[in-house]
């Protein structure tokens, strides 16, 4: 895609990357933006030559850019502000002096006869000349005179930027969005870019996209956490392209892209959002037996550039299991399986460690059972669903039921059902209208358990303890 420049310029449109010779070469990087909306023209200057240069992209500064609406320059804003002062010194002034003339001439300050010749020209144009000889006299008028001029000087900067920057910003913010576009995909028109991250950002492998990691990138800094996706992300607009399943050469490309020497942590996030709690087996975007060969081609990346190993956080279900077993002489040998789950991946490779939502939500449910016997109130459908898991995960939990009155979980495949029933102990929901409406509906805060929030917590702190 292209962005269509404004008359006056030969070339036809302004391509993705060229974008940064363009904002050099044809708009100037002194008049780019000048607003404090965004930032000093020394640190949009800077930004800019590092792109034309290295190609790299400081997404903090991206994204201001990227957001800007032109409002007043500081010229302008300058303009507004000498006008209003001049014009109130002027007649503050001018009414004190009119009505106690002994003010004005109680102290005499003589100007050079240059000087005096300087203000009788001002005066002369609007009040006839003068020869008083006395600067506090001339207060007044200086007063005035700064706004008269004033507006003519605002006015010309907005000429000139109506004429400059401002007529190419929105074509300069649709290039830049053009180079973004396609996370610097292999083979693409925008590739040949990275980004320049601040040390310690996160990293986020979602395959095809998570929820969780795109409200894990809202809620941070554009430049404290990156995603790795195969689709471009519907929230943000700094992602780095990474073909599903891919390969080692691929995944270290993507890794170059996303400026992995500054990289702090890796999330891997396969759990999937609408089972986010007491996963099904299967239910994730990503296999263990996929996720570990990914571990795998991370540490081998890593030795290469003679990298210490960095802390990879897994965000799913601890019991998702990939299994292979023999097969000879016609028959299966159960006893020889091989069982690849999360817990099993963070127990063998060093700095890996899983974040399981149910065990974050089971733990806060237990808590609030204290002994009841806890039993999941929900559709025939999720019960056959979540049921039998519900059942282990509290097993493996060791849970001890100490009284005979129960403790009613609300959990659903989606959350209406959950809403509506009555008469339950505590609601498991995974969107935030679901909450409000049961907050609206009178339920305690307490007995809702939002667990998108949950979980996203836990990443965040996990991240900040790295």
């Amino acid at each position: 895609m292209s962005a269509e420049q404004g008359q006056g310029h030969p070339e036809a449109s302004i391509q993705g990357s060229d974008v940064a010779n363009f904002l050099i070469g044809q708009t100037g990087a002194e008049q780019l933006v000048r607003s404090p909306e965004i930032m000093t023209t020394a640190e949009i200057k800077a930004q800019i030559q590092a792109l034309s240069e290295s190609r790299e992209i400081d997404p903090n500064v991206v994204h201001e850019f990227m957001g800007h609406r032109p409002g007043f320059t500081k010229t302008e804003a300058a303009a507004v502000l000498t006008t209003t002062i001049g014009a109130g010194v002027g007649i503050l002034l001018g009414t004190i002096f009119a009505a106690s003339p002994e003010i004005r001439d109680a102290i005499h300050i003589p100007l050079p006869p240059r000087v005096l010749h300087m203000f009788s020209f001002w005066h002369n144009t609007h009040n006839g000349p003068t020869t008083e000889n006395n600067l506090i006299a001339h207060l007044p008028d200086l007063g005035f005179d700064t706004a008269f001029v004033s507006p003519l000087l605002g006015f010309a900067s907005r000429i000139a930027s109506i004429r400059g920057w401002r007529k190419e910003l929105p074509a300069l913010q649709e290039a830049v969005g053009d180079l973004l576009e396609t996370g610097g995909a292999e083979n693409s028109p925008q590739s040949g870019f990275k980004y320049k991250m601040r040390p310690g950002f996160t990293a986020l492998l979602v395959g095809s996209g998570d929820p969780l990691a795109d409200e894990f990138v809202r809620t941070n800094n554009p430049d404290e956490a990156l995603l790795f996706s195969n689709t471009k992300p519907k929230e943000s607009p700094f992602w780095v392209h990474t073909p599903e399943g891919a390969d080692r050469s691929k995944l270290a490309r993507s890794f170059e892209i996303g400026d992995f020497e500054n990289c702090g942590e890796i999330m891997i996030m396969p759990v999937q959002a609408e089972h986010m709690v007491f996963t099904p087996q299967g239910a994730t975007d990503i296999s263990p037996a996929e996720l570990e060969l990914m571990i795998k081609n991370i540490r081998s990346i890593e030795k290469t550039k003679g990298d210490e190993p960095r802390p990879v956080i897994i965000v799913g279900d601890k019991k998702q299991s990939s299994t292979s077993y023999v097969y000879v002489d016609g028959q299966l040998q159960e006893d020889q399986e091989r069982k690849i789950t999360l817990e099993s991946i963070a127990t063998t490779y060093d700095g890996v460690e899983v974040i399981d939502p149910t065990d974050l939500i089971l733990d806060k449910v237990m808590r609030m059972a204290n002994g009841r016997k806890i039993a999941l109130r929900a559709t025939r459908e999720s019960i056959e669903m979540y049921g039998k898991v519900l059942d282990q995960r509290i097993q493996d939990a060791k849970y001890v039921t100490t009284s005979d009155e129960v403790f009613y979980l609300g959990y659903n495949i989606y959350d209406a059902p959950t809403i509506v029933e009555k008469d339950t102990s505590a609601y498991i929901v995974l969107s935030a209208s679901a909450r409000d409406k049961l907050l609206e509906e009178g339920v305690n805060s307490g007995a809702i358990l939002f667990a998108p929030g949950i979980v996203l917590e836990e990443m965040n702190n996990r991240a900040e303890r790295q």
